[in-house]
């Protein structure tokens, strides 16, 4: 159903970005952000031990961890107002809509095919139960080897730029054996980019085939119902055979665009071969138009 005040333009191109998504496959594990109370040297120690016990982390994959809270602030006694997000519950919305729901862009998501992405919730959690990730330090997003070993720590909204975040998981590729060159990963994001574009028109070619199909649909029961009427053979209208060759004109247009999706896919499946992401992670290999 058609949201109210949102054009149609709009709901197309998230309907292709969501394709996109879908696609790409980067997984989100959800934990809470575990206890840390003694006392260490540095931060970077700190956030090491309150990670030891996240099983997500240090399992053979690097990792991405975004401390996140959705805290809200206390309301007066009685007060019937709904209340209002935290300065950090609100900083941390803004920062996982700069790394994950930029409308296209997909830095962060093509290294993130590599990663365990643990979304970490610190919503209540106070320094006292740990002062390096509770819910005042929140967002945070913190980059570990497939070891586990803390790598880089972007603490506040400010700091948490897709592209900086993006640049410290392919060096950690590097560092961990992953990778050689960074090459084909900027020729990854802009496959991306045009399977978003391709993405685009299948939805607009597929609503225009429906539509095709209607037409048909339509004119085959007005030539039925006069054959009902008549004792000769009807031949169908001319309005009926225009039809039916836009409809044929609107399936192979179709079906041009999803022969170029199939060569995007293609290539992008060489690429991360080529990478050697691991095979669990590998999307299906494309074949056929």
């Amino acid at each position: 159903m058609v949201r109210v005040g949102v054009s149609q333009n709009a709901i197309r191109r998230a309907a292709a970005r969501e394709a996109v998504g879908k696609h790409l496959n980067v997984q989100f594990t959800d934990v809470t952000v575990p206890a840390a109370e003694g006392t260490f040297g540095s931060r970077n120690e700190g956030v090491q031990d309150s990670l030891s016990g996240v099983k997500e982390v240090g399992n053979g994959s690097p990792s991405l961890i975004f401390v996140y809270s959705d805290e809200m602030k206390p309301q007066a006694k009685g007060s019937k107002s709904a209340g209002e997000p935290t300065a950090q519950a609100k900083d941390s919305a803004l920062a996982w809509e700069e790394l994950f729901q930029r409308e296209g862009d997909y830095t962060v998501f093509i290294p993130g095919r590599f990663f365990n992405i643990v979304k970490m919730n610190a919503t209540g959690v106070p320094a006292a139960k740990n002062k390096y990730l509770g819910s005042e330090k929140a967002p945070v997003v913190i980059l570990t080897h497939k070891d586990g070993k803390v790598e880089e720590v972007f603490e506040g909204k400010a700091k948490i730029k897709g592209v900086v975040v993006a640049k410290g998981m392919v060096d950690i590729l590097q560092k961990d054996g992953y990778i050689t060159t960074i090459g084909q990963f900027a020729e990854l994001s802009g496959l991306m980019v045009e399977l978003e574009k391709i993405e685009l028109a299948v939805v607009i070619a597929k609503e225009d085939e429906g539509k095709r199909r209607g037409k048909v649909a339509e004119t085959q029961a007005k030539t039925a119902k006069r054959a009902a009427k008549s004792d000769k053979e009807v031949k169908p209208s001319k309005t009926a055979d225009a039809a039916e060759k836009a409809l044929e004109a609107s399936d192979a247009a179709l079906n041009e665009k999803l022969k170029g999706k199939q060569e995007i896919l293609k290539k992008e499946f060489a690429l991360l071969q080529e990478l050697n992401l691991p095979a669990d992670k590998m999307p299906k290999e494309p074949v056929g138009p």
